[in-house]
């Protein structure tokens, strides 16, 4: 079996900005199965002398870095760069863009021979699925498709007619985004299944250092493991923590690096928390385990999240989760009392949400002995195992 995968946000050594999915979904895959595969990383960037009305200097002098690599492998996987000119942000632009990625790197798909692949795995609307629908048109190759919360191509005409384009012609239709599921029913398109993505099999193992569900403590230990992205509204929780009026009984921790670090770390110092709010650096996945279970909640109120694998893999430590009604994880957890939901753009809500867990242990210890079984929703073992099944079906067809 030949697999080509389209992944735009499959990392790159050394950036934060790339979500590790794809190749965590890859690795996990060819460690079970065996296939040739192979990966195509479409990478936007601007011309220099777009960049100073854009800002984010640094951001696209990294872009244009990755773009010259060419071509790279990551544990014997190849991975091929394909550049393009894009203004991500302005989503019809992008998905304008998105179709002139196939013309301008034609070359590359007689290097590879990407005509004899039985199959294409696109993780993004744009350009992953654009590139994945025009090879499919050229070559004939059947195409799945998996969908991120990419909700704003639905809200012009010009994207949304491609939209239609891309998934009418894939063999199978999937997403980790109950939201974006929900916003493609609303567009009158019914055939996106929902999976929940899977999470490494060590955080299920059994947990050393679980701090005492009961009984008096000396204070409340909250995890934020992420990449500092404005995204993940961190800022949010630091404010939050400085406005409760007992703030000396909490103890923040902070795992993750990124651009927004200085910035976070000067606001700790403006709210006067520098004896609670403690940045740790970066810590590698495996880690996480046997770190995770000596706190008692992780918090990350962000923005949005596509789903939001750190959430399950707290959940799976015995950690409850403070998160927001954005992000796919809450859709798949509603129904489970594991969770605490705050209002992203509201620091007051979350500051309101540590004070009912202070005054309510008892809730929070009930939270924690179901949290690892609702964390089971997600596994990396059967998230490959139903995509192997489709990838046979689409094939065998």
């Amino acid at each position: 079996m030949k697999i080509l995968q389209i992944a735009s946000i499959f990392p790159v050594k050394d950036s934060p900005m790339e979500n590790p999915y794809v190749q965590q979904f890859v690795a996990h895959y060819a460690g079970k199965y065996k296939a040739e595969i192979v990966v195509i990383k479409p990478v936007s960037y601007l011309p220099k002398v777009f960049v100073p009305f854009k800002g984010r200097k640094e951001y696209w002098a990294q872009k244009r870095q990755v773009c010259r690599k060419g071509s790279y492998s990551v544990n014997q996987i190849d991975i091929t760069v394909w550049p393009y000119v894009s203004v991500g942000s302005v989503s019809d632009l992008h998905a304008f863009f998105s179709s002139l990625v196939y013309g301008r790197n034609r070359k590359k798909i007689k290097q590879k021979k990407i005509e004899s692949f039985d199959l294409i795995h696109a993780h993004y609307l744009f350009p992953d699925g654009m590139i994945a629908y025009q090879l499919h048109k050229k070559y004939g190759i059947p195409y799945i498709l998996t969908l991120q919360q990419e909700l704003r191509f639905l809200k012009n005409s010009y994207s949304l007619r491609w939209v239609k384009k891309i998934i009418e012609n894939a063999a199978k239709v999937i997403t980790l985004s109950p939201q974006m599921a929900e916003g493609m029913k609303e567009k009158g398109i019914h055939r996106v299944q929902v999976v929940p993505l899977g999470i490494a099999e060590y955080f299920f193992e059994k947990k050393q250092n679980v701090r005492p569900l009961t009984g008096k403590r000396e204070k409340l230990k909250l995890l934020s493991v992420c990449n500092l992205l404005p995204v993940k509204n961190l800022g949010a929780v630091i404010k939050a923590v400085g406005s409760l009026p007992e703030k000396e009984k909490i103890d923040y921790t902070i795992y993750g690096t990124g651009p927004l670090e200085s910035e976070l770390k000067a606001l700790v110092t403006k709210w006067d928390l520098n004896d609670i709010v403690h940045f740790k650096g970066a810590i590698e996945n495996k880690e996480l385990p046997a770190l995770m279970p000596a706190y008692d909640v992780f918090i990350q109120p962000s923005f949005k999240e596509t789903l939001g694998l750190s959430y399950f893999e707290a959940l799976a430590c015995g950690l409850p989760v403070i998160l927001t009604e954005n992000t796919g994880a809450y859709e798949l957890i509603k129904n489970k009392e594991v969770y605490y939901s705050v209002d992203p753009h509201d620091p007051v809500s979350i500051t309101h949400c540590l004070q009912n867990i202070l005054s309510d242990p008892e809730s929070l210890a009930r939270k924690a002995v179901q949290a690892p079984e609702a964390a089971k929703i997600a596994s990396w073992e059967g998230f490959v195992e139903f995509f192997h099944e489709r990838y046979r079906e689409v094939i065998k067809k």
